[in-house]
């Protein structure tokens, strides 16, 4: 059963410098959907879903959208006019959970022996967009619950390379995957990692 979307929507890998923050599967029976709108008061029942699995959006989110597989993973994305370093909606995403039994991850879900960015804040990174190459600013920690349902968050800032405009529009991905969908997904990282050692420079 899908709810209340719209589209067909094939989860596919995402191509760019998305690759370093979100987290990128192909789930092979494609059978999400996705819906997109400005605000999530327009898609209210995805925006429930999203809400009953523990994500948080902000009532104030611009550009809202969702996709998702019930059962198996939720995914939402807005933004928030928000200066950097985004202290407000950190706050706030960080409150939500720990009111509702989630607990910080320390160590990055997908990449094991690896610091969250609860522990270490914001990295910077120079990639290219449209041809251009732009300045980013990326935090990204995940929780986890009792039952070992794992949610993410991503909040990205960008702008123009070497670029004085002020930083005031945040980007945020939030996604909650169950715990078989969080273990399938660690497992099959944890072996693209490996062929790609195995594979490595001739």
């Amino acid at each position: 059963m899908n709810i209340g979307c719209r589209t067909r929507f094939p989860w596919a890998v995402r191509v760019g410098f998305a690759a370093s923050w979100f987290t990128i599967f192909s789930f092979g029976d494609h059978q999400a959907r996705v819906v997109a709108n400005d605000s999530p008061t327009a898609n209210g029942d995805l925006a429930l879903l999203a809400r009953e699995k523990g994500l948080f959006v902000s009532t104030d989110a611009d550009r809202f959208a969702c996709q998702a597989k019930p059962g198996a993973w939720i995914e939402v994305s807005f933004v928030l006019h928000e200066s950097f370093p985004g202290r407000r909606v950190m706050s706030d995403i960080r409150t939500h959970l720990a009111g509702t039994g989630w607990k910080p991850l320390k160590e990055d879900w997908f990449n094991p022996g690896t610091s969250s960015l609860h522990r270490t804040g914001w990295s910077q990174f120079v990639d290219e967009a449209g041809g251009a190459l732009r300045d980013y600013w990326m935090w990204k920690a995940a929780w986890q619950d009792a039952k070992g349902d794992v949610i993410q968050y991503s909040l990205v800032y960008s702008r123009p390379f070497r670029s004085k405009v002020g930083l005031g529009d945040v980007s945020i991905n939030g996604n909650w995957m169950s715990a078989a969908q969080a273990q399938a997904n660690r497992d099959s990282m944890s072996r693209a990692r490996d062929n790609g050692a195995k594979s490595g420079p001739r």
